[in-house]
């Protein structure tokens, strides 16, 4: 392909991805042969293909170049950061800060954008507001600026920085009115309802709601689904019932978008709060941030230091185990896998993110790291129906998790998983006898079920670390576990 081709095929995508037609770029990138192409057309086309969703093709077009096997021409700042936008859509997040923090900013103030947008993904707005102050202070064009300060309102509205957000509202909103940026004057009326809303100005909550509906159009739209939560919302707390929140919680999960379930949640604890729900969303939620997040506005914290979902056989997934019995090998990349699949509650997770937890220091290959995954998939498949443990690994448009059957469940942990048999052995002895005095051999090899050989493997092995202090001889032996181990 010459570059007048290039060229033609880069303008028609643009055209069909402006007119809402992915379908379209899809069929056409299908059979693009990519070492046929010039450079300089790779990083428009990779554009084209993040914002028509078309993730992996992206990524495909520009790993030879960011991350080539060969000695080549260094990506550019631009390359590195289009691909890192990429990652984060594939939801490859820290691989896309590593690489965006790799790039100076006085050659591409996009990267600081996009660094931003990282970080309220991971509901880090404190970290988001200094990337994207950053990045408005470079003077980006002035659509581009809009963008920018329309996420810069949204993560100071989620830090309550009710004033500064409004001032930014005010702005931008007469902008928007003078050229006409109908979508983004609606955004910006959507997060402005938020402000009235912790404010209790529901008539001037429903006003904005309102008015951001007319300027989003009719469209069954992920803008319009935010409309609707935010209407149900007020609702709930105005009436302090649970009604509105339950029924948009439906179209919600209808509509597969998983973070308005986990708000639904949040705002349920607003109108009404329930320690098992407060527990569930803090237990079952990824981010950090956000646990923090629950901690603050609330004041407390979970009753317990693990949760268990479902009931009946537990398979504890710090350990592997099930009662006394270790079902998986501490640490192996199958238990890795069914700890990660369990660990969001609401949101099924990508290939990049399951990639990312699986194997930590390796860099995600989108010719290969797909494949890798979805083989450790068909073995946990595989575990699953020759185990005693019964769960359904589920798909759901690229998306997986693990649920348990009826008569199942999951203890889950936020503390690092255990990867070796010695650790498990050690936490568990730990948890029942650590502060409550000696014990014997024989109560220790009852509680884990291990022969003696193995209680004085691991005898040796805690004594020499001092997390264990043994007293006596033969049968007048005692243990104690030492209370800083």
């Amino acid at each position: 392909m010459d570059q007048r081709d290039a060229q033609l095929l880069i303008e028609q995508c643009e055209l069909e991805v402006r007119a809402g037609r992915a379908d379209l770029v899809a069929r056409r990138l299908a059979s693009l042969n990519r070492a046929k192409l010039p450079r300089r057309m790779i990083l428009p086309l990779a554009n084209i293909c993040r914002r028509a969703s078309l993730i992996r093709t992206g990524l495909r077009l520009l790993a030879p170049i960011v991350r080539p096997e060969t000695q080549t021409e260094p990506a550019t700042a631009a390359e590195n950061a289009e691909y890192a936008f990429l990652m984060m859509k594939n939801g490859s997040l820290s691989e896309a800060l590593r690489l965006l923090n790799s790039i100076d900013e006085r050659a591409l103030a996009e990267a600081t954008l996009y660094t931003g947008f990282c970080h309220m993904f991971r509901w880090e707005y404190d970290r988001a507001v200094i990337y994207l102050e950053k990045y408005l202070a470079s003077g980006p064009a002035e659509y581009q600026s809009l963008i920018g300060k329309v996420n810069l309102i949204s993560a100071l509205i989620a830090l309550g920085r009710y004033e500064e957000a409004n001032s930014i509202i005010f702005k931008v909103l007469q902008t928007c009115s003078e050229k006409n940026y109908s979508r983004l004057a609606g955004n910006c009326l959507e997060l402005r309802s938020q402000i009235h809303l912790s404010r209790e100005n529901f008539d001037l909550c429903r006003e904005d709601l309102e008015a951001a509906r007319v300027r989003l159009g009719a469209e069954r739209s992920s803008d319009q689904l935010l409309i609707m939560k935010w209407l149900a919302f007020v609702e709930s707390v105005q009436t302090g019932t649970l009604d509105a929140i339950d029924k948009f919680r439906e179209e919600a999960r209808a509509r597969r978008h998983w973070e308005s379930l986990r708000e639904c949640d949040f705002f349920s604890l607003k109108v009404r709060f329930d320690q098992s729900v407060f527990d569930r969303l803090h237990h079952g939620t990824i981010f950090e941030a956000y646990r923090r997040r629950l901690e603050s506005v609330w004041n407390t914290k979970p009753s317990a230091s693990s949760y268990l979902v479902g009931g009946g056989q537990i398979l504890d997934l710090r350990s592997g185990s099930i009662g006394k019995d270790f079902v998986l090998k501490p640490g192996s990349k199958i238990h890795r896998a069914i700890d990660v699949l369990t660990r969001d509650f609401y949101r099924p997770l990508p290939i990049g993110t399951l990639f990312a937890e699986i194997f930590p220091n390796e860099y995600f290959d989108p010719f290969s790291s797909t494949n890798r995954v979805h083989q450790l998939l068909w073995r946990v498949r595989d575990w699953l129906s020759e185990s005693q443990f019964r769960a359904q690994l589920k798909e759901e448009d690229g998306l997986f998790r693990l649920v348990s059957e009826t008569g199942f469940g999951f203890r889950v942990d936020r503390e690092e998983l255990i990867h070796d048999r010695m650790h498990a052995h050690w936490s568990a002895l730990r948890a029942r006898f650590a502060g409550q005095g000696r014990f014997k051999s024989v109560e220790a090899q009852e509680l884990l079920n291990i022969s003696s050989t193995t209680f004085r493997k691991l005898v040796k092995w805690a004594t020499d670390q001092g997390r264990l202090a043994k007293t006596g001889e033969s049968r007048a032996t005692w243990y104690e576990i030492k209370s800083a181990a």
